[in-house]
């Protein structure tokens, strides 16, 4: 491994179920090379992997802490 493959690097944090246990919210991590900084955005998943994960927000920065309503 090289520190630039730091770069390359991607992990998931802070997973939530819905209320209703088919869906998990979770925060997608990595690093943008040019900003040298972190990148978060929140993505959901359907609970048994029927599909493939679906990105929910798309900010410039950090997007974090996943919460659901009661109703979902």
């Amino acid at each position: 491994m090289r520190p630039s493959d730091v770069y390359e690097l991607r992990w998931a944090d802070d997973p939530r179920i819905s209320p209703d246990g088919r869906t998990v919210a979770f925060v997608a991590w990595g690093t943008d090379r040019e900003a040298n900084d972190y990148t978060a955005s929140i993505w959901l998943v359907p609970v048994e992997g029927s599909a493939e994960p679906r990105r929910l927000t798309r900010a410039d920065k950090v997007d974090g802490a996943p919460r659901w309503s009661p109703d979902g």
